[in-house]
């Protein structure tokens, strides 16, 4: 990983290193752990959040057309765990016919949403970040990768600047704007509040609304997936996650379609692990 760690990433072997926003879609930046209270859909838990690495930006097309060119079928049984989360790696045999046994089956998939799915073969949209993708999907990625999906905790521990508890990534203030985040579609899209594939805009497009530790995106663009089932923290978790029980993911983040109400940091959703939304996306999480 660029960044945080100095390792190479696969899903960027080939790239120049310039081409998201002039530089590496694979840069990933530290989050320094802590913890902290974190402000949920479901209410609030006190999070003690080890220190680790989350890219700075969501997956890219770009990035995800080298998975499916090397795609060989699920990961190794415990692939992709969280190293302080027992359980939380790739479910072997159970999960394995969750996703494809071949690239060209995995890129048919992709393809929802009519209008409005971002994948494309030949190197087209290769900097708009990935939708379609499966909860099952985004996991394989992470860890084909040498990552991680981020446990919902770390995530809005990331977004919410840690222990400064932000409303947004960048702040309480200003509210959001088209300045500040991908949301409403209000990209360029031919009128505001009239949705269109344009509305879809490239990582990285909203400077403006970078995170305290780098990450930009982490409000609208895509909703990303999260690791945990749906709700289930306690009211004190030490680098935990809810892997028990539920019917849908978390996904975080708002995407490029919703109101600003739903980009705010502790805003999620559910989404079944085996759907597809042309506003679900994801990033991963490395650990140091």
């Amino acid at each position: 990983m660029s960044g945080a760690t100095g390792c190479v990433r696969r899903s960027c072997l080939g790239m120049t290193g310039t081409e998201c926003q002039g530089g590496d879609c694979c840069a990933g930046s530290m989050v320094i752990g802590g913890t902290a209270t974190l402000i949920l859909s479901a209410g609030s838990t006190s999070a003690t959040i080890a220190t680790f690495a989350l890219d700075k930006f969501e997956v890219t097309v770009g990035r995800f057309q080298r998975f499916v060119d090397a795609y060989t079928g699920p990961p190794a049984k415990g692939a992709g765990a969280h190293p302080l989360i027992p359980g939380s790696g790739w479910q072997s045999p159970d999960w394995d016919t969750k996703v494809e046994k071949d690239g060209q089956k995995l890129e048919s998939d992709v393809q929802c949403g009519a209008g409005f799915y971002t994948w494309k073969t030949a190197g087209a949209n290769d900097q708009l970040p990935m939708d379609c993708v499966s909860w099952y999907d985004a996991f394989a990625f992470c860890a084909w990768d040498g990552g991680r999906l981020p446990t919902t905790a770390e995530w809005t521990y990331a977004a919410a600047g840690g222990t400064e508890q932000r409303t947004y990534p960048w702040g309480s203030t200003p509210e959001p704007d088209r300045a500040h985040a991908v949301f409403g579609c209000t990209g360029d899209g031919p009128s505001v509040g009239d949705c269109a594939f344009t509305d879809i805009l490239t990582v990285g497009s909203k400077p403006l609304g970078v995170g305290k530790y780098g990450q930009l995106d982490l409000a609208g663009s895509m909703a990303e997936w999260t690791l945990d089932w749906q709700f289930g923290l306690p009211p004190t978790c030490d680098n935990c996650a809810n892997l028990s029980f539920g019917s849908a993911r978390t996904v975080n983040g708002g995407d490029w379609a919703q109101d600003a109400s739903s980009i705010a940091t502790g805003s999620s959703a559910g989404d079944l692990p085996d759907s597809r939304d042309n506003g679900v996306g994801f990033r991963c999480a490395h650990d140091l």
